[in-house]
């Protein structure tokens, strides 16, 4: 099909030419997967007559890999729960028990703010919240005055702290000592951006601001539109100023349990501006991950990590209570649902963790305070 160039077309004609091609879409998309093994299966003759085995060997491992999670998609399918969905009305319940159904999108809006109000203050129940003196020493994004004496193991804590509050920061100051002064990088790179946004989701749904994944997908196809990018992650992060927009963001409320709309039970999903949600992912879970693995930080019960599968996680569970009855010795596995775990996360804990991991002042504070 000859595509002309944009200039080349009244508005009336792009409009129909959206028409005809999501019309050709709709007819193609039954056929899809056997249109798409068909191409790569060509990819993988011509790279075997060029003499590309390398090639050819990603290519098949890529259609055994898509095979494979085709198969366990049919499976979740048939034997999980029902998906939630977005939520266009909600269930509220009074003082005696009575419940309404709320569908106006000011009330929706009114009552989801209240709720999700409460439940983002909840860390303030940490006993570091309280304590007037670690909080000022800590400070709220984890960059007071005493941290760089926590986790030395230099710090002298107050009478009154609370016992596991005191654990929790002196266990960081052991995993700071095991690192030495070796930090992780964050600094961004332009392969850095374009190795992400290049295999990206344009689907993903993200940005208030509108600056979507798209955007930043069409960016990474030019070098010189990917270092504008990447410089200005870099003066944002090496400044701590972060755009105004990085502070605004959008609440989606999702069932948890498919047709339950009661508002304390549906889950809230917050979309961040999409570059910041990436410089987040690329220092605290790409690298940091990298940065634990490479330094024995990861235990070996940790399974929520890369390349790695439920079916290790079942595995190692047979196995332990295996030898456990084999060695006569008592065990347990439970299953704990921490509720609301996410919302009660501290900010000063969780700024000194990220230090005792390595993460630098900058990145940590820019991360806290801009959330």
């Amino acid at each position: 099909m000859e595509v002309l160039q944009p200039k080349d077309y009244t508005l009336a004609e792009v409009e129909a030419r959206i028409i005809s091609i999501k019309d050709q879409l709709d007819l193609l998309k039954p056929i899809t997967p056997e249109l798409r093994f068909s191409f790569i299966s060509d990819k993988i003759d011509e790279a075997i007559v060029d003499g590309n085995t390398k090639k050819a060997k990603e290519l098949v491992n890529m259609l055994d890999r898509e095979a494979l999670r085709g198969g366990y998609q049919e499976i979740k399918k048939t034997t999980n729960k029902g998906k939630g969905r977005k939520v266009f009305s909600v269930e509220t319940e009074g003082s005696d028990g009575t419940r309404s159904i709320i569908s106006s999108k000011l009330d929706i809006e009114r009552v989801a703010g209240q709720t999700i109000g409460e439940r983002y203050r909840l860390a303030y129940s940490a006993p570091i919240m309280s304590h007037n003196k670690l909080l000022s020493d800590v400070g709220f994004s984890g960059d007071g005055p005493a941290v760089e004496s926590i986790l030395r193991g230099e710090y002298c804590y107050p009478e009154d702290i609370d016992p596991y509050t005191q654990l929790l920061m002196l266990e960081t100051a052991v995993l700071f000592s095991s690192l030495g002064e070796q930090g992780i990088e964050d600094w961004v790179y332009s392969h850095d951006f374009q190795q992400f946004w290049l295999h990206a989701c344009e689907r993903t749904e993200s940005s208030k601001s509108q600056l979507h994944f798209g955007h930043y997908m069409s960016a990474a196809h030019d070098n010189e539109i990917t270092e504008l990018h990447v410089a200005s992650l870099n003066t944002i992060r090496e400044t701590g100023v972060a755009p105004d927009r990085w502070r605004n963001s959008v609440t989606v409320l999702l069932e948890k349990v498919f047709g339950v709309r009661l508002i304390t039970k549906l889950r809230a999903i917050c979309l961040l501006e999409a570059d910041f949600n990436w410089l987040n992912k690329l220092i605290f879970a790409h690298r940091l991950e990298v940065h634990c693995r490479l330094h024995n930080l990861t235990p070996q019960e940790q399974f929520a990590k890369s390349k790695s599968c439920c079916e290790e996680a079942s595995l190692i569970k047979n196995l332990a209570t295996d030898g456990g009855r084999i060695l006569h010795n008592s065990s347990a596995i439970t299953s704990n649902d921490f509720d609301q775990c996410y919302d009660r996360g501290c900010a000063p804990i969780s700024g000194l963790a990220a230090r005792a991991h390595g993460v630098s002042r900058q990145s940590t504070r820019l991360m806290l305070q801009t959330m």
